[in-house]
């Protein structure tokens, strides 16, 4: 077969893209198609067209009625952008941008933690100490932290409602029955769905496993769970119930939007990467690109690429 050269700008270096902390949280699009135009990718519906820089973005949140070309995913994968299909019967995720790290150290941290109980447990206290800071997880069994969780849980839910003035019965939502869910039920379910987007945009960013939870398991999203709930009591949860408060016509646009405001101000993407340093016991002072290596035995590795007799 003939090759052919493609036109357009070479993938960026990894020291090339911009910092996670500086990109957009996430974008919501609906009922257009996706392109690529060099480094941006290009927005088309009926009224016209709009380009996103590529690595300016962590997420892009695809909803009903798109489609999206080769060259526009491949344009997002060299950026590290992640992309997530999103429906009004919950989320999808099928694509994800290549890591921004070239070292393996954080996912071999990670898979250390999560097979090793002590480890694991100390690592959920951590979690929860980011949660709630004024309280002592130190002598807490793995039980007992998920009963102070539920407890807290279920305060700021009854705060919330008593604060929007909206009547609160407890969380009951079906993703099999979307219309019939009451306006705020969905309107949470939306907000985490973003907030999902964006902690899995993260976690891929960082070359760690979406699915090596400490609290979750079993899920291919377990560690995306555990990472989302460090935020929902202070930005989903809130964001929704004022959508709510303010009727349900639009309610899920107003939700995003909201949600979008405040990642923004409070400069996201960043912060996930901290706390998840912290959850890590780790530092972004590791090195981050990796080196071909061969592990040979025990804690000893040998140089790759080349062979041995």
């Amino acid at each position: 077969m003939e090759k052919h050269s493609l036109s357009g700008m070479s993938p960026p270096e990894r020291q090339e893209l911009p910092r996670l902390a500086d990109c957009v949280s996430f974008v919501f699009l609906d009922d257009c198609s996706l392109e690529r135009d060099n480094g941006a990718i290009r927005v088309r519906n009926k009224q016209g067209f709009m380009d996103l820089p590529a690595a300016g973005i962590t997420v892009l949140l695809l909803g009903p009625g798109t489609s999206v070309t080769h060259r526009a995913i491949q344009c997002a994968s060299e950026a590290g952008l992640s992309i997530v299909w999103v429906g009004e019967e919950g989320v999808r995720y099928y694509a994800s941008g290549r890591a921004l790290s070239g070292s393996s150290a954080l996912l071999l941290r990670q898979a250390s933690i999560a097979t090793r109980p002590a480890e694991r447990l100390a690592a959920a206290k951590r979690m929860y100490a980011i949660r709630y800071p004024s309280e002592e997880f130190s002598r807490c069994t793995m039980r007992q932290l998920l009963g102070k969780e539920g407890r807290h849980v279920s305060a700021r839910y009854r705060e919330l409602a008593a604060e929007f003035g909206i009547e609160w019965s407890g969380r009951r939502y079906s993703a099999k029955e979307f219309e019939k869910n009451d306006p705020l039920q969905n309107a949470l379910s939306c907000a985490n769905a973003c907030l999902y987007g964006l902690c899995w945009a993260v976690i891929s960013a960082m070359g760690l496993s979406p699915g090596l939870g400490f609290i979750h398991t079993g899920m291919d999203r377990s560690f995306v769970l555990d990472v989302a709930d460090l935020y929902k009591e202070a930005i989903s949860f809130p964001a929704a119930f004022e959508a709510a408060a303010q009727g349900s016509d639009d309610i899920d646009s107003r939700v995003r939007r909201r949600l979008r405001d405040i990642m923004k101000d409070k400069r996201f993407p960043g912060l996930i990467w901290l706390d998840i340093e912290t959850i890590l016991g780790s530092s972004s002072e590791q090195e981050t690109e990796g080196r071909n290596q061969i592990w040979y035995d025990f804690y000893r590795t040998a140089g790759g690429g080349r062979m041995y007799d």
